[in-house]
């Protein structure tokens, strides 16, 4: 009798242990947009991989680690790479992550995107998804199967920062190669190398080394929660476009159909005087000039001393936003106006 009522004792005080710790795992909705992290690759050699031939639930299902980390749910949103993403691929993805983080059960939300345009999807969810939870970007230079892949790692380090506390009310984070790093100034500036997902010259926010999160600053520009934009009410984008300035010329410009266009300019944004002139009348025709610098990374200001005065102009510069992250801010600024001093001023907060 003693002996049972000591072993009744025993699992009592094992369940009450247990429970605590159970309860510690965090719920994770893991959207999963294809690219490599969730390919396969046909040998070490080779660059060519098929999208989905592993799938998100096989990556985590492998490896014992992920499965302690947090209770993940998934949803395969696209299987597509990443060059083929567009503005309602970008709609699409934003209005579920604000569904999932406006559930009271999911405390994150992970997405694994190819790493081309993934700097461009960060940023939209950046401006466009109020919340204060953690919403992760990741993917992988090597696909999964390939017998040196970052994908396995860069989820494990996504998962970490996406339960820490310390990334909340961060804005959109983008996690790659135990680095973390904002939306606002993640960029893909190589091609191949595992360290390919960096910052611009302003530094990455933290590091992930194993059960580590180490964050260092945080970005103080406008973002998710405080954004003054809303997913919620953006069921279509306007068409911007993105125009090349290279020696004595400038690429050919769409007339038609375009209600922006960002001119990836020389040095500090600057254009031929031979096509200054057709950018004015674009702008005179309610189609609104940003000057960005195809140096990436490189500010673009307009002050007193710059060639080219933008307040005249109505043009606005783009801060240090590359061309295409100025595109995405351009899009979300016309949805809500047309007004180029509002447009400027979102250029300067956001």
């Amino acid at each position: 009798m003693l002996l049972r009522l000591c072993l009744a004792v025993c699992l009592v005080s094992l369940c009450l242990y247990q429970t605590p710790l159970q309860a510690e795992l965090k719920t994770i909705q893991l959207i999963t947009m294809g690219g490599a992290i969730t390919g396969t690759q046909k040998d070490a050699l080779s660059g060519k991989f098929k999208l989905s031939s592993r799938s998100a639930e096989t990556l985590v299902a492998g490896n014992i680690e992920i499965l302690e980390l947090a209770d993940i749910k998934f949803k395969e949103l696209y299987n597509i790479p990443s060059q083929e993403i567009q503005q309602k691929h970008w709609i699409k993805l934003a209005k579920e992550v604000d569904k999932a983080v406006n559930d009271i059960t999911i405390d994150a939300v992970i997405i694994t995107h190819g790493t081309d345009t993934l700097e461009e999807t960060a940023y939209f969810l950046n401006l466009t998804v109020k919340t204060k939870k953690p919403i992760i970007l990741t993917g992988a230079i090597r696909a999964a199967l390939h017998p040196s892949s970052d994908s396995t790692q860069n989820l494990i380090d996504a998962i970490r920062v996406a339960t820490h506390n310390d990334a909340i009310n961060k804005g959109v984070l983008v996690v790659a190669n135990g680095k973390i790093i904002s939306a606002r100034h993640i960029q893909k500036n190589h091609n191949h190398s595992l360290d390919a997902l960096e910052s611009s010259e302003l530094g990455i926010l933290g590091y992930v080394h194993n059960e580590i999160i180490d964050f260092h600053q945080a970005s103080i520009k406008k973002h998710t929660y405080y954004s003054d934009f809303d997913i919620k009410t953006i069921s279509e984008l306007p068409n911007v476009d993105i125009a090349y300035a290279y020696s004595g010329g400038l690429s050919n410009i769409k007339k038609t159909a375009i209600k922006g266009l960002v001119v990836a300019g020389v040095g500090s944004g600057n254009i031929p005087m031979t096509t200054l002139k057709e950018l004015k009348k674009l702008q005179k025709n309610n189609i609104q000039i940003v000057r960005s610098s195809r140096n990436v990374g490189a500010p673009v200001y307009s002050s007193k001393g710059s060639e080219i005065n933008d307040a005249y102009l109505n043009f606005v510069s783009a801060n240090n936003l590359s061309p295409q992250k100025a595109r995405v801010l351009l899009m979300v600024a016309l949805h809500k106006t047309s007004d180029p001093n509002k447009i400027r001023s979102y250029f300067k907060t956001h």
